[in-house]
C-alpha cells in the first residue's frame, strides 16, 4: 500500500467501527499519514532494541534517494577530529533524518550512484578518529553526521577524504527514514510509491491506529452514569 492508501484504510475502518455510535469525529488524511510515520518509527525502535522473538530486518524498511546533490558548507560546522585543513569548504548532502537505532544501522548505503563505492558512515566522533588513524581506513571516504536537523527538518551528512572524488556532484543514499512522509521535500512522487515497510508491518500499523482512534472517540463520548443518591436526610 501507499501511505495515502494506508491512511484511507484507517479512516474507513474507524468510520465503520464508530458507525451509528458517534457522529462527531473529524481527522484529516494528512494527520493520519503523519501518525503512521510516527508509529512506524516507534515500532521499529522497539523491535530493534528488544530481545527474543521481536526482531526486524531494516533492509525491508529502507528508501532509496538516488541522486542527492552535494553542496559545500562552512568547515566551522564540523569538529576538529575530522582533520579538515583551515579554510577548506566541506562537501555535504542534505537528506531527511534517518531512524535512530541502538546500533546506528539505519543508513544502509551512501556512495556512488552506480553503487560501486560505499562510504563508511559515523555519528560518533570517536569513530571518526579511529577511521582516520587506522592504517586500513585512513584516507578512504567516509560520511559523518551529528544527527541534528535544520529548520527544514533535514539532517546533514558531511563527506570526508574524497580525494580524487572531489569533482563528484551527486551521491546515492539508501536508508530507513525516520518519517517517510518527509521524503516529499526531495521526491514529489513519494506518496505514490509503496510505503517503506513489508505488508505485515503495514497491517500492524493499520490495526493499531484503527484501534487507537476507535477507543479514543468512544472514551471521549461516554456519557457519565448518574450515581443514585442513596443518602437520606438526617433525622432532626
Amino acid at each position: 500500500m501507499t501511505l495515502y492508501e494506508m491512511a484511507s484504510t484507517i479512516r474507513n475502518h474507524v468510520a465503520d467501527g464508530l458507525s451509528g455510535a458517534i457522529a462527531n469525529h473529524a481527522y484529516s488524511i494528512e494527520q493520519l499519514e503523519k501518525e503512521i510515520d510516527l508509529l512506524r518509527a516507534k515500532l521499529l525502535y522497539e523491535y530493534i532494541g528488544s530481545i527474543g522473538t521481536k526482531k526486524v530486518n531494516l533492509k525491508y524498511h529502507m528508501q532509496l534517494m538516488p541522486a542527492l546533490t552535494i553542496v559545500c558548507l562552512d568547515p566551522a560546522l564540523v569538529p576538529s577530529e575530522c582533520a579538515i585543513p583551515s579554510g577548506i569548504e566541506i562537501p555535504a548532502i542534505k537528506m531527511p533524518k534517518i531512524l535512530a537505532t541502538p546500533d546506528d544501522s539505519a543508513l544502509g548505503y551512501i556512495g556512488y550512484i552506480d553503487h560501486s563505492l560505499n562510504f563508511s558512515f559515523y555519528s560518533n566522533i570517536d569513530d571518526v578518529y579511529v577511521h582516520n588513524h587506522r592504517v586500513y581506513t585512513a584516507g578512504t571516504p567516509y560520511a559523518w553526521s551529528d544527527m541534528t536537523t535544520d529548520e527544514n527538518g533535514m539532517m546533514t551528512l558531511y563527506l570526508f577524504n574524497l580525494g580524487e572524488l572531489n569533482p563528484l556532484k551527486k551521491l546515492t543514499v539508501r536508508a530507513v527514514i525516520e518519517k517517510p512522509y518527509s521524503l516529499l521535500s526531495l521526491d514529489p512522487d513519494a506518496l505514490n510509491k509503496e510505503y517503506p515497510s513489508p505488508a505485515g508491518f503495514q497491517e500492524d500499523i493499520i490495526a493499531r491506529l484503527t484501534y487507537r482512534y476507535i477507543e479514543f472517540y468512544r472514551k471521549l463520548n461516554i456519557v457519565p452514569q448518574q450515581v443514585p443518591n442513596t443518602q437520606s436526610d438526617p433525622i432532626t
